[in-house]
């Protein structure tokens, strides 16, 4: 199986894609998949990812991509909407049809994706064959899902500390709902609203295949709609959407479903030559740098270079896309940047599920593979002054690669969890921890958390003979890594939302290092920046530390020397 990545034109924008294809006993048919909307793309991305790869392997080309606005993709996600969306669609199936002569063109489409796919049948697309997983019949139904899922006042995986959010507390006052960071517009509402698959051209469809959504049937509309422009419909069970979906770091891979499509797609074989997309320079790249998978943002007259470290399994475009518009941003102040997929997130290599709990984040095997990024980007012609940004364990390592490395001309933390780990037994983070009956049903059958649980028991002994010692003193707090960046003259600043576990650490911080500290307001249990509010919080402190690294390097005529601490 090989594996083109890379940017196509769309009338839509340049759409970020994964075309994979078979090495030998091709199949007549070609697959696109068509991702869902916001949160549940990012969490299903990876194993999407791992889903193309098996029906490559299987013989079927296939196609992935982030839609307009989303991901690596260009386009801001606040101006899209159902037609550009389906406009990219409609351009990708002709893309793909070119570029590896198959006879036949299934679209899958999961959750908004199947209604991008309704959309896009009815507006021409040159498809057959459909597969719909969690689509309704009706755009509406699908609208209010996502405003009662924009609502939580917690993120999949955290505990809120309110109840759910009045509707106009999501809405911008442009009429923008926020669906937990992800932005849909007053024009995607309306066409949502407005979409009906009764009242749609889907003549052009030969097969369908509608799954429903874990236990719930196939909407009975839909497969009326269907039936009666002449497809031939088939139904089936749709287990696995949610678990697909709930979060990136949980997603599971698409074993029964996979199975249930690749059992209903045409078997007939090619009998054309594979050949490869037409691609489109956008003005990034994507780079593969040991272990890290990177999209690089050049500037001109560069003199820094932001590196955007990550953000648990969120993947580079990171939370809530902030780090992509962020390099495309300040791109025009003079910083260049790289967004990383570290090993086993996003496009990295590695398992396609993630293997671990939270805490494999901080496994050490990510501190080489950080290093290494940093002494690669003198060769990429790059400034080798960083500013480092990273969001829950990506600000435990930019502040851990910040105390060594003294390119560092700056840090930007959000909501980490801790700047020191493993946390030793008693620290906030640690009662968190063991009081979660989520870290107990896990301990029994899972070993890196029994591993975890001893490096935590070996951390309190090493600051117990600290104290003793003096001369083995650690830093063994996150307001003692902060104190040591601020003595060191690395500009560092922390973003904190309600309800974080770091806030009770950070409150032993001297009054002249709290200045180091900005507190968000919003909601707790929104540990992502999920909320408008929180992100242009976060948005307005990334592009302070960004302009002051800038201002501070281009009136320097020679860089400062540091001594790690």
């Amino acid at each position: 199986m090989t594996e083109q990545v890379g940017w196509v034109p769309t009338r839509s924008g340049a759409v970020f894609t994964g075309l994979h294809l078979p090495d030998a006993d091709a199949r007549a048919t070609a697959v696109l998949l068509v991702p869902p909307f916001g949160w549940e793309g990012v969490s299903a991305g990876r194993n999407l990812r791992a889903w193309a790869r098996e029906l490559a392997a299987a013989g079927y080309p296939t196609l992935r991509y982030q839609p307009p606005g989303a991901g690596d993709s260009s386009g801001a996600g606040v101006d899209q909407d159902l037609r550009s969306w389906s406009t990219a669609l409609v351009d990708l199936v002709a893309l793909l049809r070119r570029a590896t002569g198959c006879s036949h063109l299934t679209v899958v489409g999961l959750g908004v994706g199947g209604l991008v796919t309704l959309q896009a049948a009815a507006e021409g697309a040159e498809l057959d064959d459909l597969v719909l997983w969690a689509a309704p019949a009706r755009g509406r139904h699908l609208l209010r899902e996502l405003r009662a899922f924009a609502a939580m006042a917690a993120e999949p995986g955290e505990t809120g500390a309110s109840a759910p959010l009045p509707l106009e507390a999501v809405t911008a006052d442009d009429g923008v709902l926020w669906v937990h960071g992800y932005p849909l517009g007053l024009a995607a509402q309306q066409q949502l609203t407005a979409l009906d698959a009764a009242t749609l051209d889907l003549s052009r469809v030969r097969r369908a295949l509608l799954l429903g959504r874990g236990t719930l049937p196939v909407d009975r509309k839909l497969i009326e709609a269907l039936t009666a422009a002449g497809a031939d419909v088939v139904t089936a069970a749709g287990q696995g959407y949610d678990e697909l979906t709930v979060e990136p770091r949980l997603s599971k891979p698409v074993d029964e479903v996979g199975r249930t499509v690749l059992g209903w797609l045409r078997p007939e074989p090619a009998t054309a030559v594979l050949g490869a997309l037409e691609t489109v320079q956008t003005g990034e790249e994507r780079l593969v740098l040991g272990d890290a998978d990177a999209i690089l943002t050049r500037a001109e007259e560069a003199v820094l270079t932001a590196v955007f470290v990550g953000a648990g399994a969120i993947n580079r475009a990171g939370p809530n896309r902030l780090w992509t518009e962020a390099a495309r941003r300040w791109a025009a102040w003079g910083v260049s940047s790289l967004r990383l997929d570290l090993y086993s997130i996003g496009e990295a290599p590695g398992p396609d599920a993630y293997p671990h709990g939270p805490e494999g984040f901080y496994d050490e095997s990510y501190r080489p593979q950080l290093t290494k990024v940093l002494d690669q980007v003198a060769d990429l012609g790059l400034p080798d002054r960083f500013l480092l940004v990273g969001l829950c364990s990506g600000g435990f390592w930019a502040a851990q690669l910040a105390l060594d490395d003294p390119r560092v001309a700056g840090v930007v933390v959000l909501n980490a969890v801790s700047l020191v780990w493993p946390p030793p037994l008693l620290s906030t983070d640690s009662r968190q921890y063991l009081l979660s009956r989520a870290t107990w049903s896990r301990f029994l059958h899972d070993p890196g958390l029994r591993k975890e649980a001893v490096k935590r028991a070996r951390r309190s002994v090493q600051l117990a003979m600290a104290h003793v010692r003096p001369s083995a003193r650690l830093l063994a707090t996150s307001h003692e890594v902060l104190t040591a960046l601020q003595g060191a003259k690395v500009p560092v600043v922390v973003g904190v939302s309600a309800g974080e576990a770091i806030l009770d650490d950070l409150a032993l911080l001297s009054p002249h290092s709290s200045t180091l500290v900005r507190r968000f307001d919003g909601p707790p249990g929104a540990h992502t920046l999920s909320t408008a509010g929180l992100r242009a919080q976060a948005e307005e402190l990334m592009d302070e530390a960004a302009r002051q690294a800038v201002a501070t390097l281009r009136s320097l005529q020679t860089p400062p020397s540091r001594v790690a601490p």
